[in-house]
């Protein structure tokens, strides 16, 4: 009995062994990478964004006038 287990310990490492070997190779074998290749072609691409939103001035500065000071005669700020 001591000798069947000396001799069939091995032996099923062994086929252990092939069996892992084998499906190695074979997974190696089925990774073909198919890679096709083209040429560069350059465009132009424009896209509008339509976001909702205000837009306001930073600096800006509303004068109202006071009907009860009379009218204005002239205003002393250039354009711009």
């Amino acid at each position: 009995m001591l000798k069947k287990k000396k001799v069939l310990v091995p032996l099923v490492a062994v086929i252990i062994a092939a069996f892992i070997g084998a499906s190695v190779y074979q997974s190696q074998a089925k990774n073909e990478v198919i890679v096709k290749t083209g040429h560069i072609q350059e465009e132009e691409l424009t896209t509008t964004v339509m976001i909702p939103g205000t837009l306001s001035l930073a600096d800006e500065q509303k004068v109202y006038s006071d009907l009860e000071k009379g009218d204005v005669e002239t205003i002393h700020v250039k354009k711009g």
